[in-house]
């Protein structure tokens, strides 16, 4: 964020001294898997800045910067994409799954004549 903002006792803050690309530094975070930080001890689970103030983090040129993030961006777009269009599959064929329940059970699908073939011989 810029400007002022009222952070809570569970935040932590980073200000950067260098120029850094966001985008890249929201990566290297997402990276860092922070969880393994954290701390059970109260209602909302936190992370003591103690134990990682002294990670190290690298951070190569701002340019090389933008081009890891740019790249990043454009590879998890796709595979983003590719997520989203098989949750839809799996919900289409959930929703066909129920339906065929509902048509079958209640006499709308006759499948008196359904053969079932044998799983043995498969």
């Amino acid at each position: 964020v810029e400007g002022k903002f009222w952070a809570t006792d569970h935040a932590l803050i980073v200000s950067f001294i260098n120029s850094i690309d966001i985008k890249y530094f929201y990566y290297m975070l997402t990276s860092m898997n922070l969880n393994q930080y954290a701390f059970d001890t109260a209602a909302q689970p936190g992370i003591a800045a103690s134990k990682i103030l002294n990670l190290t983090i690298p951070f190569p040129p701002i340019d090389e910067q933008n081009k890891i993030a740019h790249y990043l961006d454009t590879h998890t777009q796709k595979i983003n994409s590719s997520i989203a269009i098989k949750q839809k599959q799996i919900s289409l064929m959930k929703e066909l799954k129920s339906r065929l329940i509902s048509d079958t059970v209640t006499g709308k699908l006759d499948t008196r004549n359904i053969i079932i073939p044998n799983e043995q011989e498969n």
